[in-house]
């Protein structure tokens, strides 16, 4: 009887166990491994690709729980190291750390999540694969988790275009202008070209076309384009403006693609002027000058003055106001100016005292000190007041014999002066010279006559 009771009872542990077996065959294995989620991350991509330095990279991650229970309060977050680093510095904001509420556990296709992180790609970066780290963490935020992936990065080719020299061109002048282009990647630019317009065409360039080829440009390196430039003598005073462009080649990838830069920089047109100043008369102790816009560009507020200096005084006002003065225009300025010559030189009291050589040496200096020092001053288009200063030859006092001093135009007059002074001495002499050889003549016949009659007399 307990043989029989022994052998119902192993048969029913048997049974039972069977019957658990086919319960572990059939069953959830997840409901074995309950309140233990785990979520796996990998790169799904990333643009660009390869990573550019310089540029901002875009990173989706894809996360998916393969645990037995859901996982809630999921942290997600970019950790910042060289040379993928935070953009704006800011390690805490939505691009570089994200949360998911819940991921589900045992996803069949479509329970995952995608989370983007962006982030910088250092400028001077090294072309190769780099470690990208991302770490996690689970409710508390206290515990993470770190995972690296290679992300591949590419130098970058960066071009730019500095305008550095003249901002300011003269109408009809030709003017150097010089850009600058500069590799401000950290790879080498290869096969570069450079060209320019000014859409009015007021601006052109000279001896040559507007385009600049560059076969290769270090990372780090610059050259300078040098033009001869002319704006058109008829161009209005303005800003006017240049479109400067660069094309080169840029890798990307195993591609070969042509990058574009394209930027605008401002020259103005005008600016200074020139002035032509001459004697146009003397009268009455009034010294007229005539001065003239002989430039490319309008003057405007002009003032003409005669600034103190030896040799010449001026009594009353020494300063004109003109006005504006347009290109080609012209206009007559008059200043009661006295010479200083005869005072520099001796009193005329002591005039009579000097040697013949002395006097002449003085009339010489007296008629050749005769460049008058002019100051224009003149607001150009620009806005900025300038001064331009010239020198007018005038002869406006001539030294007499008695070392007196009479007002002449110009040594033309002291020459006739000098002609009249010869012609009156001749008109003297002339006369005296006619009655002596008059005289001469009647003594000779007198003589003559009376030595004949005296001959004939002894002849008899």
């Amino acid at each position: 009887m307990k043989k029989f009771f022994y052998s119902k009872k192993m048969i029913f542990i048997a049974l039972l166990v069977l019957v658990l077996s086919a319960f572990a065959v059939f069953a959830d294995p997840a409901e074995f491994t309950r309140g233990n989620p785990e979520v796996k991350l990998s790169v799904l991509n990333y643009d660009p690709s390869p990573a550019r330095a310089g540029d901002v990279l875009e990173v989706r991650m894809k996360y998916v729980n393969d645990g037995g229970k859901d996982a809630t309060n999921f942290w997600a977050e970019f950790v910042p190291e060289y040379p993928f680093l935070p953009l704006d510095g800011d390690e805490t904001s939505e691009s570089t750390r994200q949360v998911i509420d819940v991921l589900p556990c045992c996803p069949d296709g479509e329970d995952y999540k995608i989370l983007t992180f962006k982030m910088k790609v250092d400028r001077d970066a090294a072309e190769g694969v780099h470690k990208i780290k991302f770490r996690s963490s689970m409710n508390t935020g206290f515990s993470w988790e770190t995972e690296e992936f290679p992300i591949e990065v590419t130098a970058k080719e960066v071009a730019e275009i500095i305008y550095i020299d003249k901002t300011k061109i003269i109408p009809g002048k030709k003017t150097d202008l010089v850009f600058t282009v500069n590799n401000l990647g950290n790879a080498p630019l290869k096969d570069l070209v450079f060209y320019w317009d000014e859409p009015g065409n007021i601006i052109l360039p000279v001896g040559s076309d507007n385009t600049r080829h560059i076969k290769y440009l270090e990372a780090g390196q610059s050259i300078p384009l040098k033009y001869e430039v002319m704006a058109s003598v008829n161009a209005n005073p303005d800003l006017y403006m240049l479109n400067l462009n660069l094309e080169y080649d840029r890798t990307n990838g195993t591609e070969i693609v042509k990058e574009k830069t394209s930027t605008k920089a401002g020259v103005f047109v005008g600016g200074e002027t020139d002035f032509d100043i001459s004697f146009s008369e003397s009268t009455q102790g009034q010294t007229s000058l005539s001065v003239a816009n002989v430039g490319s560009n309008p003057a405007l507020s002009v003032t003409v003055s005669v600034p103190q200096q030896d040799g010449f005084r001026v009594q009353g006002t020494n300063t004109a106001i003109v006005g504006n003065l347009d290109k080609g225009d012209y206009t007559i300025v008059s200043f009661n100016i006295m010479s200083n010559a005869g005072s520099n030189s001796g009193s005329r009291s002591n005039f009579g005292n000097l040697t013949e050589q002395e006097r002449q040496n003085l009339r010489q200096n007296l008629n050749q000190n005769n460049n008058l020092k002019v100051l224009i001053s003149y607001t150009d288009t620009t806005g900025e007041r300038q001064k331009v200063e010239k020198n007018v030859s005038i002869q406006f006092r001539s030294l007499n014999a008695d070392g007196t001093t009479s007002t002449t135009g110009t040594n033309t007059n002291f020459n006739r002066q000098r002609t009249t002074s010869t012609s009156w001495n001749l008109s003297i002499w002339i006369p005296i010279i006619l009655v002596l050889l008059v005289a001469g003549i009647f003594v000779y016949y007198k003589k003559r006559k009376d030595l004949t009659a005296f001959f004939r007399n002894s002849k008899r």
